[in-house]
């Protein structure tokens, strides 16, 4: 989709991983470029209508660049930042309290949100089913309200 991302992602996996001996790979041959404090450009590596629908994705969120280069790195040279709950920057109304990958996502109220009086929940669980037959079960015992099957045909509440 971006040119040069598929690309550099995978040289700085082979790098990460060991496999490459040298220096970290360059972000220069990926096409994401800052034109101005306020403008960001991205050439595409071919035609994509629906690109301003995928930049709502979480991928594309601006976040604080002081915040984001104080994060201490890791073992393997990369950033901290969003690799645990600590780690992340929240400005909406609630936040991560526990991450358990494909299992669940324990969110609560953001007291220092906003629009807090307007918050409805203290708490939101979203947790993650492997099989149809686990989120019938979940369904008909009336707790779980909703189902999401994304593209790898997992079933996620």
């Amino acid at each position: 989709m971006i040119e040069g991302a598929q690309e550099y992602y995978d040289a700085m996996t082979e790098w990460r991983d060991g496999g490459s001996v040298g220096e970290q790979p360059s972000f220069e041959g990926v096409g994401v470029k800052a034109l101005d404090e306020y403008t960001v450009q991205y050439t595409m590596s071919k035609s994509v209508p629906y690109f301003t629908s995928v930049c709502c994705y979480a991928a594309f969120y601006p976040a604080n660049r002081q915040f984001v280069e104080s994060m201490s790195a890791q073992d393997d040279g990369t950033s901290s930042f969003g690799n645990n709950k600590d780690n992340f920057l929240y400005c909406g109304a609630l936040i991560l309290d526990e991450l358990t990958p494909d299992s669940i996502r324990r969110f609560s109220k953001n007291e220092s949100y906003w629009d807090v009086e307007d918050v409805h929940f203290d708490q939101v669980n979203v947790l993650y089913y492997r099989d149809q037959e686990s989120i019938y079960e979940a369904f008909t015992r009336r707790s779980q309200l909703r189902a999401i099957i994304d593209d790898t045909g997992a079933i996620l509440i």
